[in-house]
């Protein structure tokens, strides 16, 4: 026994193969040739077990309201982006169930990873912002500040609306959203 109260045992074994078992356990067969042994054995508490994987928060539907009804036949589902303590990579499933059945078949479809999804008012305001610097460009050339004038108020307006944060459908915008769009369904 060492000073930090774990105890050693050595001895010889014997197997016919010359090599003494790796696997936990005693080797209780006698195979006839002889093999040295050293095996430590620790007085520490044995080891937690391996933490569990901590599942991801639970996302907050943002639209439609839960059993709202008179959305037409096309509807833009938005949420908030789930986040995982993990680190691990999340992804979303949507399933779509008529009145007030019980889910009996898995008509899920996914919708895809939350880092892959973009928000197009960003997209409308960039090609707007190239609009501005393009038909500044242009005027300067040609020298027509009216234009220039109308133009910029004109694209300023486009850009204004398209990051105002407002769809027609589903109402403001949210920075952490996910959105779906689900097409054809029946109404009534």
């Amino acid at each position: 026994m060492d000073n930090s109260g774990n105890a050693y045992v050595t001895g010889y074994t014997s197997s016919t193969d010359g090599t003494f078992p790796v696997t936990a356990g005693p080797d209780i067969t006698h195979n006839g040739n002889s093999d040295a042994f050293v095996a430590k054995i620790s007085n520490a508490a044995p080891l937690p077990p391996p933490a569990a994987n901590t599942p991801p928060s639970t996302p907050a539907l943002f639209f439609p309201a839960d059993g709202q009804t008179g959305l037409g036949t096309t509807i833009i589902f938005r949420w908030s982006q789930a986040t995982d303590p993990d680190g691990d990579r999340i992804t979303y499933d949507r399933c779509l169930r008529a009145g007030n059945t019980n889910f009996t078949t898995t008509d899920c479809v996914p919708v895809g990873d939350s880092t892959a999804l973009i928000n197009r008012a960003f997209l409308y305001a960039g090609f707007g912002l190239i609009g501005i610097v393009l038909s500044g460009w242009g005027a300067i050339v040609r020298r027509r500040k009216i234009v220039v004038v109308i133009a910029l108020l004109m694209i300023t307006g486009m850009a204004l609306v398209f990051c105002s944060g407002r769809s027609r459908r589903g109402g403001p915008t949210v920075s952490n959203e996910v959105r779906s769009t689900v097409s054809g369904l029946r109404s009534g």
